[in-house]
């Protein structure tokens, strides 16, 4: 899995919760995170093929408000539906999503 953005903070959640989804492993998975322009009616969407691909390339678009964990982690989970052919499943994301940015959000680093 490759993710990148010029957010590098996003980055580092993004990994954060590939790995807590378990779906950091799958190497033909491409993500983009931009930024989703304050005026947008939503805090988030992600964009990705409509049919499976050898290369799955996904977009995701992140409003960089107060909520952009909570919305960076309910984007992923819909990552991880998009992986394993789910449905997308929108209580799924924004349950499992507030209980990884949680996680995420008291994770201190040791330094």
């Amino acid at each position: 899995m490759r993710i990148n953005s010029r957010y590098n903070s996003l980055v580092d959640s993004a990994i954060f919760y590939a790995k807590e989804l378990g779906i950091d492993h799958v190497d033909n998975v491409h993500i983009s995170i931009l930024k989703l322009p304050h005026p947008h009616s939503k805090q988030g969407y992600c964009e990705f093929p409509i049919t499976p691909q050898n290369n799955l390339d996904i977009t995701l678009f992140i409003k960089l408000d107060e909520e952009r964990e909570i919305t960076l982690a309910h984007e992923m989970v819909h990552v991880m539906q998009v992986i394993e052919n789910k449905d997308i499943n929108e209580y799924e994301a924004e349950n499992l999503g507030e209980k990884l940015a949680k996680k995420r959000l008291t994770v201190t680093p040791l330094f």
